[in-house]
This record gives C-alpha cells, sequence and structure tokens, in this order.
C-alpha cells in the first residue's frame, strides 16, 4: 500500500501514462504490517472475502497486481489479472531496465487489448513519463 505522495505512486503513474481509463486502486488488506513486511499467506486468506466484495463491487474489466502478495490473492480467488512487480523503491527488479521495459510493453498492451507488438525505442526513459496508451492498435515511443 502507498499514497499518492510516494515514490512508489510516482513511479506507477510513470508507468501508467497515458493509459486511458479509470484506475482503482484496492489493497490486500486495509491494515499495515510492522516494518511494512509482507504479508503471510494465511493474512491474505483472511482478507480473500473481503478482497472478493470490493473486487465484485467495482467490476473491473482488466486487474493488474502490483507485487507478489497480490499476486497470491488474485490467484487464490482465481481470477485473471497481469502480474506487475511493486513498484516500491526498494524493488531491486525495478532497476533491472530490460526487464522493466517488457513488463511495461506488457501492461499497455494488456490495459489497451493491442494485438501488435508494442515497441520501446532505445530514447524511452521508463521513468520520464512517457508510456504511451495504445492508439490505432499500436504502440510506438
Amino acid at each position: 500500500a502507498f499514497h499518492a505522495e510516494t515514490k512508489s505512486n510516482k513511479i506507477l503513474e510513470a508507468w501508467c501514462k497515458g493509459i486511458i481509463g479509470e484506475k482503482i486502486y484496492i489493497n490486500v488488506t486495509d491494515k499495515k504490517t510492522e516494518s511494512n513486511r509482507p504479508l503471510k499467506r494465511r493474512e491474505i486468506k483472511a482478507n480473500l472475502d473481503r478482497l472478493a466484495e470490493d473486487i465484485n463491487r467495482i467490476a473491473p474489466t482488466k486487474i493488474v497486481a502490483l507485487g507478489k502478495t497480490a499476486s497470491t490473492a488474485l490467484t487464490l480467488l482465481h481470477l485473471e489479472f497481469l502480474e506487475m512487480p511493486h513498484p516500491s523503491g526498494r524493488n531491486r527488479v525495478c532497476n533491472d531496465k530490460e526487464y522493466m521495459v517488457e513488463k511495461i510493453k506488457g501492461l499497455i498492451a494488456y490495459c489497451s487489448e493491442c494485438t501488435q507488438q508494442v515497441q520501446l525505442s532505445a530514447e524511452h526513459s521508463l521513468l520520464k513519463d512517457q508510456v504511451p496508451y495504445c492508439k490505432d492498435r499500436k504502440v510506438d515511443l
């Protein structure tokens, strides 16, 4: 979980820049853990009913899981989703530019339902608000 002022939110906004549609964020739990540790599997299971109710109420067309905790919860609910790494500044996988280019291309295609291959140019900077939306079924940067 993170708030609008955090680095995590800024990273997420850069990933989603230009993706058209309403974005709603739901946490697996509404409680903080000590030292912001990940939820244990039993804690995830204890929150599944509320999470399922929230998802059913919102009725999203697409679901993106940010991190392993969200992915585990959505898997336990047998829902289709796209898994992205959690955009935490402490998540080292986010420092792997090649990996993140592929993940962002997948995010764009998934959210925009692109049928053509998504391409990012060599000049693309992942954190400079340059992730486009899918226009005319093609994404070029």
